[in-house]
This record gives structure tokens, sequence and C-alpha cells, in this order.
């Protein structure tokens, strides 16, 4: 017969296992990637004060709502361990996709010029990834500082494939530099 400290020990055991997330270092990632979308979101104000265009307010909104959201899950995961293991690295990168489509489609919708939210997300993700897809038609028609926005979403991608592949690099020269230096002495590498 087991003991109660004994099924709480099995119990601890099963969580210890890496059996459950770090959250802390899940949610901070899509928050930063929100708060940042909501600053480049901000970024085109100044576009729609030049061209006097009624779109400004729908700028304000959903960039005080997700620079506020990314705020918010930045506050919350300030203490977070910063380890990062292959789970959480799934997580994130799904995550961060997601919370930058969605908070990336809210100008198009708010503002009117895409009245579908999928179209809008549809046209968010076309320019994160840099594909070139559009739903739009008339893409002259839109108001200056959508262009600019969609225009930032292409810029944002254009960063985003040309600064990975160097992270990338970077990481894996670091890699392969600690297995060369492990296997001769520390004193020749330096």
């Amino acid at each position: 017969m087991f003991s109660a400290f004994q099924v709480q020990s099995r119990k601890l055991r099963l969580f210890s296992n890496n059996t459950l997330l770090n959250w802390g270092v899940v949610l901070n990632v899509p928050g930063l990637l929100s708060a940042n979308n909501g600053l480049f979101m901000l970024m085109c104000i100044p576009v729609s004060i030049i061209y006097n265009e009624p779109v400004i307010y729908a700028f304000i909104k959903s960039g005080l709502v997700c620079f506020g959201l990314g705020s918010f899950l930045l506050f919350i995961t300030r203490k977070h361990q910063k380890v990062i293991k292959k789970r959480e690295g799934y997580l994130i990168v799904t995550l961060g996709w997601l919370m930058l489509a969605f908070t990336g489609s809210l100008p198009f919708f708010i503002t009117g010029c895409i009245p579908s939210f999928t179209d809008a997300f549809f046209e968010t993700i076309s320019g994160y990834t840099t594909t070139g897809a559009t739903i739009l038609t008339e893409i002259e028609a839109l108001p200056k500082s959508i262009l600019f926005w969609r225009s930032i979403t292409h810029w944002i991608g254009e960063w985003e494939l040309s600064f990975l592949p160097l992270c990338y690099s970077a990481n894996s020269w670091h890699w392969r530099n600690a297995t060369f230096c492990s296997r001769i002495s520390w004193t020749q590498c330096g």
C-alpha cells in the first residue's frame, strides 16, 4: 500500500522530468513581438497626419492595444527562467507567428480597408513572409498610411529573413568553435 508521501513524490517526479513547459519564456517572446509590432504601428501615425487621413485613430487604437498586450506579457514574465528547450522553442515560434499575424492584421481590419479578418490575416502573413501574395485588387486606392503599414510588414519580413540566417551561422560557428576547443587544450583557443 502506498502512503501519501509516496504518491506525492510520484507526482513530483512526474512533473520534474521535463513534462512542464517554461511558460515564462514561452509568453515573453510573443509579448516582445507584440510590443514591437505596436511601436511599428505607431510609426504610421505621422504618415496619416501628413496626408490628413481619417484612419489615424485606427493606428492609435491598434498600436496601443498591441503595445499594451505586449507590455502586459512582458511584465508578467519579467522574472522567468531564461532557459529555452526544444518544446519551448517550437511553441515560441508558433505563438510568435500567430501573435505577429493577429496584431498585424488589426490596422487593416479596424480601418475597414480589408473588411474580412481572414483576408486581413492573410495580407499580414503574406507581408511578414514576403511572399508577395495579396487579396487586394486596387492597392493604390488604399490610404497612404495603410500602404505604409503594408510596406512595414514587408520590411519586417525581409529583415527577419536576412537576420535569422546570420543568427544561425553565428550560433553554428560558436558551436563548432566550442566543439573544436573542447578537443584541444584551452590555451590554444585563447
